[in-house]
């Protein structure tokens, strides 16, 4: 769906490095940017009321999008970069691209110093764009513009990689590599004017003078397209279908699949396109009218879904009869999840079997007491029994190894360092 004449202006861009348009409504000025962006690479400047809904509009099309705020102070190399006004002249801080593959060695404290250094905020579950949590050998991140990945250690290798869904906390699908944007490691923060490549050019609905090719959505520009605002129907089908009949204008739906379907099932044969934009808008000069889902039904509030707490279907990549450690209690088998009902509520636990035919039922909000078993062979472990002595033990005399082996390699830096 091309609606501008975009070669047209970049030819005169050449000619005349400030160029003014004017006549977009609506999110037909993302549609612009949009098609801007196939030619050359773009920074885009809107007023602040319009920044996030350019980055969301942005997003959903597809585009390669980063987006530069007070909340975000990092510059990412994107073909198209959102950027507030004042944050022209501030310092961001450079972020790369960096590949995480099956069975490579990392180090987790490095990573974590890295996402941070990136930006990303640590918590307790991970339910947000730049967001991370960590627990043992698992950490997991959400990135902007991203998808929640898991990544699963063991020692110093990556031994998985999945995708995973934020409200259950449920893994998704497994992966072979990872993209990450981190904190590009030897270049120095600095202001866009500094960090910005040659090629970029800049679109922008504010005052600015940044030294590079500019085009300017103004009142009255060297180009109006002339679009212009459409009905608004709030959910009348019949005077839609009215409107429609009249065959005056052509109508185009910008809406999601899903809602496509729905409104297909409506009004007959429809013209859509999968571009869940905001709003949309009218062209007079080519008798077209673009609606978004505001149009048909009127601005919709959606809730965000309540986080419902962790569930896990795999636990990280165990499967049933599993062996796995507990901290408290040692060695078991892990047979599934149930449910059981404590004080008149369901409660969702791990069941994990023990020596005889003891049973310890952990809810899914303790999974952090569990560890996978690490054998150097292939004979199974003997399960620890509930209550007993021996795991205590053990624990005392990896306790006191620890230690001895923590004043040893003291003495050793000590000696070292004379």
């Amino acid at each position: 769906m091309k609606l501008f004449p975009i070669a047209d202006i970049m030819g005169r861009l050449k000619v005349k490095p400030r160029l003014m348009v004017s006549g977009l409504h609506g999110s037909s000025s993302t549609l612009f940017v949009h098609e801007l962006a196939q030619h050359k690479p773009l920074v885009v400047i809107p007023e602040e009321m319009n920044i996030e809904r350019y980055y969301r509009e942005l997003r959903s099309i597809g585009d390669d999008v980063s987006l530069v705020n007070e909340e975000n102070r990092f510059f990412l190399p994107s073909r198209i970069i959102v950027v507030e006004r004042h944050m022209l002249s501030s310092t961001v801080i450079p972020l790369c691209r960096e590949v995480f593959r099956l069975q490579q060695d990392i180090d987790m404290e490095g990573l974590l110093m890295r996402l941070e250094e990136s930006g990303y905020t640590r918590e307790e579950n991970v339910e947000e764009e730049n967001e991370y949590a960590a627990r043992g050998g698992i950490v997991d991140i959400f990135e902007a513009n991203g998808l929640p990945v898991r990544i699963e250690l063991f020692g110093d290798k990556i031994f998985s990689i999945r995708r995973f869904d934020t409200q259950t906390q449920r893994s998704i699908d497994q992966m072979d590599d990872v993209v990450l944007k981190l904190a590009a490691p030897g270049r120095r923060p600095g202001s866009l004017a500094v960090l910005l490549p040659d090629q970029y050019i800049l679109f922008t609905e504010v005052d600015t003078d940044f030294g590079r090719p500019l085009i300017s959505l103004s009142n009255r520009g060297e180009i109006d397209f002339g679009l212009t605002a459409p009905r608004i129907y709030f959910g009348d089908f019949r005077a839609l279908l009215d409107d429609m009949s009249r065959k005056e204008n052509t109508y185009k739906f910008m809406v999601s699949p899903s809602l496509a379907r729905k409104l297909g099932a409506l009004l007959g044969e429809i013209e859509t396109h999968h571009v869940p934009l905001e709003t949309g808008f009218v062209d007079p000069h080519k008798h077209v009218i673009y609606l978004t889902e505001h149009e048909v039904f009127g601005k919709i509030r959606r809730r965000k879904p309540a986080y419902k707490g962790p569930f896990v279907d795999d636990l990280m990549g165990f499967k049933e009869n599993d062996y796995v450690v507990h901290s408290d209690y040692g060695i078991g088998q892990y047979r599934g999840l149930s449910q059981i009902e404590l004080e008149g509520k369901k409660i969702e636990c791990l069941q994990i079997a023990y020596a005889g035919k003891d049973r310890l039922y952990l809810p899914i909000e303790r999974l952090n007491l569990l560890e996978r078993y690490v054998a150097t062979d292939d004979r199974p472990p003997r399960l620890s029994k509930l209550g007993g002595e021996v795991w205590v033990r053990i624990k005392k005399r990896i306790k006191k190894a620890t230690e001895r082996l923590a004043m040893e390699l003291l003495k050793l830096y000590a000696r070292r360092m004379q």
